[in-house]
């Protein structure tokens, strides 16, 4: 079984390690993390390198006053697109970079 992670992250970088860690170290082995920058100040996509899993780095370019202009994110557009991109996996499980 394949498994898709989701995970959304936003000018956490301390925080989303831990999530990145557990998935380092999970004893389960085959998924794959699509790993979503909502427009963040601070990049994780070199750090996302150094881990020795699969993933995909996914940057909004969304800024705070686009968000605030639209009421909202378009994260939830990079978040279907990377199902799309993913879609042969069995199982999706979505992580906050706080989890």
């Amino acid at each position: 079984m394949r498994i898709l992670v989701l995970l959304a992250y936003y000018n956490r970088p301390k925080m989303v390690h831990n999530a990145l860690r557990s998935l380092r170290d999970s004893t389960y082995k085959n998924f794959h993390v699509a790993f979503i920058d909502d427009g963040s100040d601070v990049s994780m996509e070199q750090e996302l390198k150094k881990y020795p899993f699969d993933s995909t780095y996914y940057y909004t370019g969304d800024t705070l006053e686009g968000k605030l202009a639209r009421g909202g994110s378009i994260l939830g557009c990079y978040l279907n697109k990377a199902l799309m991109d993913n879609k042969d996996a069995d199982l999706v499980v979505i992580l906050c970079d706080d989890d």
